[in-house]
């Protein structure tokens, strides 16, 4: 019992602070803490990232772009569709692999130095938002990954939001292209969790936003080492459970 509301807490506190890594957390706690395997627990990371990602953004109320965020959206329930079948037929060192990659990727593009936007903001582009839509839904079907941890980047580097826009934007394009996964895969997933399960997840995930809020602002400067050490924790435990 308890165990769930801290898998709950942990993911909240990352996604609220980060806006990514969510499913990265998530995903070795539950093969760690619940003795699930990697195929097993990157599905049940979807719920935890979508209950995580929902009560964060209740709690951000962020200022969206509706536009953009249904056109990624839109594209990451193709992207769902085209991958689903496929995902029993992938070997879990290659899902390893792919998870490892992308939090590889974040990770760099978290401590890599940002250009100057604002004059230069780039032009939000339908066809460079479909594309991105694709990936995400396929990854997020393949991996359990939400996306955050390469649409935050993505929404910084090439749509020239902030901080503060990427974040809201990308917890709300993570909410829903996850629900989407969650649908398609709603056969394994309630077979892997109860309700009362996914009630106390939901229950540490809303502590962890009263958390959040009661963090004085200088602690918000550590969110880089963060994002680290979940990429690090995460993909020594992965690396562990599949090829050790």
């Amino acid at each position: 019992m308890l165990l769930y509301i801290i898998i709950g807490l942990f993911v909240g506190l990352i996604m609220g602070l980060t806006g990514a890594g969510g499913a990265l957390a998530a995903i070795p706690l539950l093969i760690g803490l619940l003795s699930l395997s990697l195929r097993d627990a990157t599905t049940l990371s979807l719920v935890i990232v979508i209950m995580s990602t929902l009560i964060n953004l209740i709690g951000l109320r962020p200022k969206l772009n509706l536009r953009l965020v249904l056109t990624l959206v839109s594209a990451g329930a193709i992207g769902n569709v085209l991958s689903v079948n496929k995902k029993n037929e992938i070997p879990d060192y290659v899902v390893a692999t792919l998870i490892i990659s992308i939090g590889i990727y974040g990770l760099l593009s978290v401590w890599r130095e940002r250009r100057e936007l604002g004059a230069k903001q780039e032009k939000q582009g339908p066809i460079k938002s479909v594309i991105i839509g694709l990936l995400l839904g396929i990854l997020t079907t393949l991996t359990g990954l939400g996306g955050g941890v390469v649409l935050m980047p993505v929404l910084m580097n090439f749509f020239g939001m902030n901080y503060q826009e990427a974040l809201g934007n990308g917890l709300a394009s993570i909410l829903l292209i996850s629900v989407m996964s969650f649908i398609f895969q709603w056969g394994e997933v309630s077979s892997l969790i109860s309700l009362s399960e996914l009630a106390l997840i939901t229950f540490g995930s809303f502590i962890s936003v009263l958390l959040i809020k009661k963090l004085p602002p200088e602690m918000l400067k550590f969110r880089k080492i963060l994002f680290t050490l979940v990429v690090v924790y995460s993909t020594v435990s992965i690396m562990r459970s599949v090829w050790i």
